[in-house]
């Protein structure tokens, strides 16, 4: 998928979340998760996204505890 519409996917999924009073960071996040093939840390999606590295934290926790997303910790450290 080519990066215009990859951005505009994880527009499209952050619009219709927010649309459901849901924040719109979050739902880009959850788009962006969609659509990449491999895992990702919190960095990589903080600067795809150009979010804080707190939003995308907190974007990361929600979908985890929707069962959206599985969080994968790194050996060795408390980072997500």
């Amino acid at each position: 998928m080519n990066a215009e519409r990859r951005a505009a996917f994880v527009t499209s999924v952050g619009d219709l979340l927010a649309s459901w009073h849901l924040p719109h960071a979050t739902g880009r996040v959850y788009g962006l998760l969609l659509i990449t093939e491999r895992p990702v840390t919190l960095d990589e999606i903080a600067a795809e996204l150009g979010l804080s590295k707190g939003a995308v934290s907190t974007a990361v926790r929600q979908l985890g505890s929707w069962g959206l997303a599985r969080v994968i910790p790194q050996p060795g450290s408390r980072r997500l």
